[in-house]
């Protein structure tokens, strides 16, 4: 995930960022637990004008059908009333989720035993036209 955020000139003791993915239901409702990851310093990691930061973690999930994929940011600092800012749908400064993904839903296969048949079958018409050639 790659996230621009800034935070105005105030100095902190230590701050830090989490970035993630979960799946939620149609209602928003939370499902599972979510992947995550998360970065934190000594100091205002925050510069006073946007920069990007990202952060790489694997998800390995499929979603139930009608179920929504939900990105989280979560921004904190050791200083009480501590200000910043995460940019989202914004064209010049475009916050988003990288998601490897197959192009298509692949269904399983569920006539084997016929397609075995055929192949056996094929198998041996090649054989014996083979022996009569």
């Amino acid at each position: 995930m790659v996230v621009w955020m800034s935070a105005p000139e105030q100095e902190t003791i230590a701050s830090g960022y989490a970035f993630g993915i979960s799946e939620a239901d149609a209602s928003g409702n939370p499902i599972g637990e979510p992947a995550y990851q998360y970065y934190y310093s000594y100091g205002k990691m925050l510069g006073s004008s946007p920069t990007a930061f990202e952060l790489s973690f694997t998800v390995d999930q499929t979603l139930a059908k009608g179920h929504i994929m939900s990105f989280i940011v979560i921004v904190g600092s050791t200083s009480q009333g501590w200000q910043f800012q995460v940019y989202f749908d914004s064209a010049d400064l475009n916050s988003f989720a990288a998601l490897p993904v197959i192009a298509g839903v692949i269904p399983e296969f569920t006539q084997i035993g016929a397609v075995a048949s055929m192949a056996v079958a094929l198998v041996f018409t090649c054989v014996i036209a083979r022996r009569r050639t």
